[in-house]
């Protein structure tokens, strides 16, 4: 099994921090892999892996981490 943690947010007195964890077993990471990067391209209309990273404070409004902190 392998984990991933990302965060975002957290380097700074920012209140939009977002925590997220996957795991995955090994036998299913390629496929894992290739399918985060179809849906960067389809989603995010990303043309090459590098082009830039997302991140939460650029795909969502500031309105809806105010309601998230309610």
């Amino acid at each position: 099994m392998i984990y991933f943690i990302d965060e975002s947010g957290t380097d700074d007195d920012s209140s939009r921090m977002v925590l997220a964890a996957i795991a995955i077993s090994e036998d299913k990471l390629w496929d894992f892999i290739v399918e985060i990067i179809s849906h960067k391209k389809d989603i995010l209309g990303m043309t090459t892996l590098n082009e830039w990273e997302p991140k939460g404070n650029n795909l969502l409004k500031p309105k809806k981490f105010k309601l998230a902190k309610q």
